[in-house]
């Protein structure tokens, strides 16, 4: 599947089952392939801030902290 494919499919996904981490996540590598680096970022935070609804939220929520501390530079 293309990244453009990707794209419309998991951010409709996300729309009807906004907590759902696995979507969240994919959607934020493919922004992240996209260098829509805001964009992954904000998934990745959405998937950290989000309840707890899977046994999978607890990988899914140390992932999206680990991809996100690689994109967010440090603030001194």
């Amino acid at each position: 599947a293309t990244l453009d494919a990707a794209l419309h499919h998991l951010t409709r996904a996300t729309e009807l089952n906004p907590v759902e981490a696995v979507h969240q996540f994919e959607l934020a590598k493919v922004y992240l392939d996209l260098d829509r680096v805001d964009e992954a970022r904000l998934r990745f935070r959405a998937i950290i801030d989000a309840p707890m609804v899977s046994p999978t939220d607890v990988a899914y929520k140390r992932r999206a902290r680990e991809h996100l501390a690689e994109i967010t530079p440090d603030q001194f």
